[in-house]
């Protein structure tokens, strides 16, 4: 498979709105609290045009500047956008009352996760926690990387990226040794219709992930299921993914109207 990365730049046709997403990411990634002159130097944004953002950005909420030192943050305008689109999250409902029974039986943690465009990862865009205590969680909003074992294997066994001039950094690997292997990976959850990790992002954690699919076979969002292993032991992982990969299937059918993996 050739090794050369397709990410080629090209001009966009609104400048100023990536570079407003450009600052929010770096100010949600990278530092929290950031000045002008940071910013500009680490977008390679000229200062000027970095300000103007700022200031039309900060009018709205979306940015808010310290009232004491001249440094900005993120904004409460983005709780209200992200609290909209999770509210908006199409067939929401029937997701939940599908996922809970599953979570309830076994008693351990599901994610509802979305994939970013362009390999970026994923963001969780809602959970469903069992009874008890010690259980393992993560908070909404949270972004795993593409290459997260259980749900980047998911992922990809459903992305057309064989034959595609792709290279280990689209993916945020070091080296062809990675990106193998995490193709390998990808491969097996293709067979098995859900991708697995056995302590391989977290010691103690264990996690099977499943795609829910879209009418052009794109996958819209994982489920994700993920649990410390005195409550989800290595041999419990086959039992728990083709539960998981079934009701994705169904979650496909019932609010997609898509054949699943095991109507293949």
């Amino acid at each position: 498979m050739p090794r050369t990365s397709t990410s080629g730049a090209t001009s966009s046709p609104t400048p100023a709105v990536d570079r407003a997403f450009q600052i929010l990411e770096y100010l949600a990634t990278i530092s929290p609290e950031a000045g002008v002159t940071e910013i500009a130097n680490a977008l390679d944004i000229n200062k000027s045009t970095c300000y103007n953002i700022l200031q039309s950005m900060a009018r709205t909420g979306v940015v808010v500047r310290d009232s004491r030192f001249p440094v900005y943050r993120l904004g409460p305008k983005l709780v209200e956008l992200g609290t909209a689109s999770r509210r908006n999250f199409n067939h929401r409902d029937d997701v939940k009352q599908m996922v809970r029974p599953l979570v309830e039986k076994f008693g351990i943690t599901c994610l509802i996760a979305q994939p970013l465009p362009g390999y970026r990862g994923f963001v969780v865009t809602d959970r469903y926690l069992p009874r008890g205590e010690d259980i393992l969680s993560a908070p909404i909003g949270q972004v795993y990387p593409v290459n997260a074992p259980a749900m980047g294997r998911a992922f990809l066994a459903f992305e057309d990226i064989h034959g595609s001039a792709i290279a280990p950094a689209d993916f945020g690997l070091r080296t062809n040794a990675d990106l193998d292997a995490l193709l390998r990976g990808a491969d097996e959850a293709r067979e098995d219709g859900y991708g697995r990790s056995v302590g391989e992002q977290n010691q103690g954690i264990n996690a099977v992930a499943a795609p829910v699919r879209g009418t052009d076979g794109r996958v819209n969002f994982l489920l994700c299921i993920f649990g410390y292993t005195q409550h989800f032991p290595d041999d419990q992982i086959d039992e728990v993914g083709t539960a998981l990969r079934a009701l994705a299937d169904q979650i496909s059918y019932r609010v997609q109207g898509v054949a699943g993996y095991s109507d293949r």
